[in-house]
């Protein structure tokens, strides 16, 4: 009786452990699960809509979609030449990307789609694509995720894809991810909403005011789902556009971020400095944010999504104002840096709180035009009250030039780690930045590297145009070459040389 009392003692321990082993490896897997799915390595098919300027993305700018976005921090980082492991199958759009008829490197000129015609070859592209691997009969493929991605004019095609889709069956909604970087039909801030007073305006033959859809992503019983994300580098004039439009500082800081910031996103790619980041900040802080912002939307994280949405907005904190950068530029290119980073860093905290009357942040997913009155956020009070304790921070940042960030943002020289209130939680290991003690130019100099259209230099078209800009030239040769088109001549065998 001992002997049996005695096993059935060991037995019924033994019984205990068994449970709790897989009590804690059924934790484990879902958690594993958890954390698989917020850094998107479910994500195996990966459609990245490339922006103005880009007919045809080329490896490096389809690569770094993938690894700065789709799959943050992967290792080692995936490559369109060679997926391996969670890396996704990457296809690129190809469209027109041309918006007519503005004149600018890889823009079409008087020989461009208009937009909307622009927009919809893309669409057109996407669905055939898309719909390749919906119908594609091969059972390991049933289940694969699809993240469609889409930058700048790419993020329109990829809202609008969304919007028609709306009425999808559960079962492929469910395998359907959005990702926008740049994005001018962001419901607050892009900068097609905020010009929504303009409707289809029939000669450019844009729309404004189409919003990317937030509410598409439900199940049979009308439950949403977050499948979007919405990422904008601050002040970028596509993306973070100003609603007060009769703020001059906002909107003139917003058109400065079109230039200097809405290019960056996927930097160094195409003709960039191999030393080229995201502005302001290192491709390592970019994953950790995106990673971060996926794994817990809150404040801390940069991240909003409110009740009745589908989507989440990343909107990472500017470091330094696109406003003041060409005199940045200026001190670097005549050697007064050090005159001109203090000065610029002494008024930036001042100038931002004033940009800032400018926007209201409260709801990314509430579509917002432009108007003429200040937001209703707008405190007269509070904003004397910043601009006062702006005063401080200033100095505080003049006395360490290039090196203190504008209020607000993560620091350089630690960021995205768990030990300010200010900065994301870290869920890598970020190597520390060498800023120099005076912040110098972020760009490249006039004539080093040649755009090729393929790159993110070609979305930032004012700094490739004035390298080689001769307006009356230009358009007069566009103008020309309309004409030649439309009375079927051509003249591609001509001696004359047209490559100025």
């Amino acid at each position: 009786m001992r002997s049996t009392g005695r096993s059935l003692a060991r037995s019924t321990f033994v019984a205990i452990l068994t449970a709790l082993a897989a009590l804690l490896i059924g934790v484990a897997s879902t958690l594993t699960s958890a954390v698989t799915a917020s850094l998107g390595l479910t994500a195996f098919q990966a459609l990245i809509v490339p922006g103005t300027g880009t007919p045809h993305a080329a490896n490096d700018y389809l690569d770094n979609a993938v690894n700065y976005y789709v799959l943050p921090g992967a290792n080692p980082p995936c490559s369109v030449a060679a997926p391996a492991g969670p890396c996704p199958t990457t296809q690129g759009i190809d469209y027109y990307a041309t918006f007519w008829p503005i004149p600018l490197p890889g823009w079409g000129g008087l020989q461009g789609q208009k937009w909307n015609v622009s927009v919809a070859s893309g669409v057109t592209d996407l669905t055939g694509k898309y719909d390749g691997i919906i119908a594609d009969p091969d059972p390991a493929l049933a289940d694969q995720q699809i993240v469609i991605f889409g930058y700048s004019q790419g993020a329109t095609v990829a809202s609008n894809f969304k919007r028609l889709h709306a009425d999808d069956p559960w079962d492929i909604k469910a395998r359907t991810d959005y990702f926008y970087i740049g994005n001018p039909q962001r419901p607050s801030g892009g900068f097609f909403e905020r010009l929504a007073f303009l409707g289809n305006v029939p000669i450019l033959d844009a729309q404004f005011g189409d919003p990317s859809p937030t509410d598409t992503c439900t199940d049979e019983k009308g439950a949403l789902r977050t499948c979007a994300t919405d990422f904008a580098l601050q002040y970028d004039g596509v993306a973070d556009f100003p609603q007060w439009l009769l703020n001059p500082l906002a909107v003139a800081n917003a058109v400065a971020g079109f230039q200097y910031v809405h290019g960056t996103y996927l930097a160094p790619n195409g003709d960039d400095p191999v030393t080229e980041t995201p502005y302001g900040y290192t491709v390592e802080e970019v994953q950790d944010a995106v990673a971060a912002a996926q794994a817990s939307c809150t404040a801390a994280t940069y991240c909003q999504q409110v009740e009745g949405s589908d989507t989440i907005y990343v909107t990472l904190p500017a470091r330094y104002l696109p406003l003041y950068q060409p005199l940045i530029d200026i001190g670097d290119a005549t050697g007064t840096s050090a005159l001109i980073v203090p000065i610029v860093d002494l008024i930036s905290p001042a100038t931002q709180t004033l940009i800032e009357t400018g926007y209201d942040r409260t709801d990314y997913s509430n579509p917002q035009p432009g108007t003429l009155l200040p937001p209703k956020t707008f405190n007269p009070i509070q904003t004397a009250v910043d601009l006062v304790n702006d005063v401080p921070e200033g100095i505080n940042m003049a006395l360490t030039p290039g090196r203190t960030p504008l209020p607000g943002s993560p620091p350089i020289d630690d960021s995205l780690s768990s030990t300010s209130t200010n900065t994301i939680v870290s869920t890598a290991t970020t190597p520390k930045l060498t800023t120099p003690d005076i912040r110098l130019g972020l760009f490249a100099k006039p004539g080093e590297g040649a755009p090729t259209g393929t790159g993110s230099s070609a979305n930032r078209p004012l700094q490739n145009a004035l390298k080689d800009f001769h307006p009356v030239r230009d358009v007069v040769k566009a103008v020309s070459d309309t004409a030649k088109n439309a009375l079927g001549k051509d003249d591609s065998s001509s001696s004359g040389d047209d490559s100025e």
